[in-house]
């Protein structure tokens, strides 16, 4: 073969081989800016969810708003429960008047007070409502009213949940306790809930009890009452 022709075979070769080069070279190019502008848009989009995010959890939760509640007598309930060894009994009692305070959206303080001639049972027997007026038991002639006032309270992990400490006044008599409290808003209102039992014996109400009686068989009463309350307040303006 002619040595020229060769030699021009050999050139555009190269010169083929410089083409797919360069052409390769900008197509790898090209996919390293596209793959680069995909990773920014990618990353941009992580910080647009990430400051909604923020925005999210950066809102502040609605607060109760401050001030001296009165408790809504007709709205309230105060909820009894005894038991003997083999029944219970269930009632109610009316709330004379009330009242606590939000400060900061927190519940800070409160008092109750509660009519005791008022006590009903829900069996609707006259007798049994009539023994629990009379010395064995509240002595309502002499002690018309019973009172919890709240001295301290410790707010829990969840927003609405509370301990608080107080003085219990039945019969005259004041003991110490310390129940649950739960705060809610519903409305323009605010409402204070709470689930807690007593002995009863702390207040000298010994009737039938077994610490002080014996022998009593099924005719022993318990010494706990458990009380379901609820409280509604209305801001006092």
């Amino acid at each position: 073969m002619n040595k020229n022709i060769i030699l021009i075979i050999f050139g555009l070769a190269i010169i083929a081989y410089g083409v797919y080069a360069l052409t390769s070279n900008k197509q790898e190019e090209a996919n390293i800016s596209l793959n680069s502008n995909q990773d920014n848009t990618y990353q941009e989009q992580i910080g647009e969810n990430n400051n909604q995010i923020n925005q999210i959890d950066n809102t502040e939760p609605s607060m109760v708003a401050d001030g001296s509640y009165l408790v809504n007598q007709e709205e309230s309930d105060v909820y009894w429960q005894a038991s003997k060894v083999l029944a219970g009994h269930t009632g109610d009692v009316t709330i004379k008047s009330g009242e606590f305070r939000i400060e900061n959206g927190e519940l800070v303080s409160g008092n109750v007070t509660i009519d005791m001639t008022s006590i009903t049972s829900d069996e609707g027997i006259d007798s049994l409502v009539t023994h629990l007026k009379s010395d064995d038991f509240f002595n309502v002639n002499t002690y018309p009213e019973a009172n919890l006032e709240i001295t301290n309270i410790t707010k829990l992990d969840s927003s609405t949940s509370y301990e608080a400490t107080g003085n219990m006044t039945i019969k005259g008599i004041t003991q110490e306790i310390t129940i649950p409290l739960n705060l809610e808003e519903v409305g323009s209102k605010v409402v204070v809930n709470s689930n807690f039992s007593i002995d009863r014996t702390r207040w000298e109400i010994n009737f039938r009890s077994g610490k002080f009686f014996q022998d009593l068989g099924d005719n022993m009463i318990k010494d706990e009452i458990n009380f379901q309350v609820r409280l509604v307040g209305v801001l006092n303006s």
